[in-house]
């Protein structure tokens, strides 16, 4: 789940794109960043650095309420 504010949680548990498989690491090679789509918050994965064919895709571990991609 990403929680966008106090009032917008994105819950893509149980449907969603491909980034809802995204892990969470310590050492992540993406990060979250949100942005606004007309009226609607998207969250969009970026790479951090190079991904190689077959790695893991993975962001940052815990994140503060309010707090995605470490923003």
């Amino acid at each position: 789940m990403f929680r966008i504010d106090d009032n917008e949680v994105i819950d893509a548990t149980m449907c969603g794109g491909p980034a809802r498989y995204v892990n969470h690491s310590c050492s992540p090679n993406c990060m979250a960043e949100v942005v606004s789509i007309g009226e609607e918050n998207k969250i969009i994965i970026i790479a951090k650095r190079r991904v190689s064919r077959g790695e893991e895709v993975s962001d940052e571990g815990e994140r503060e309420r309010g707090d995605v991609g470490g923003q």
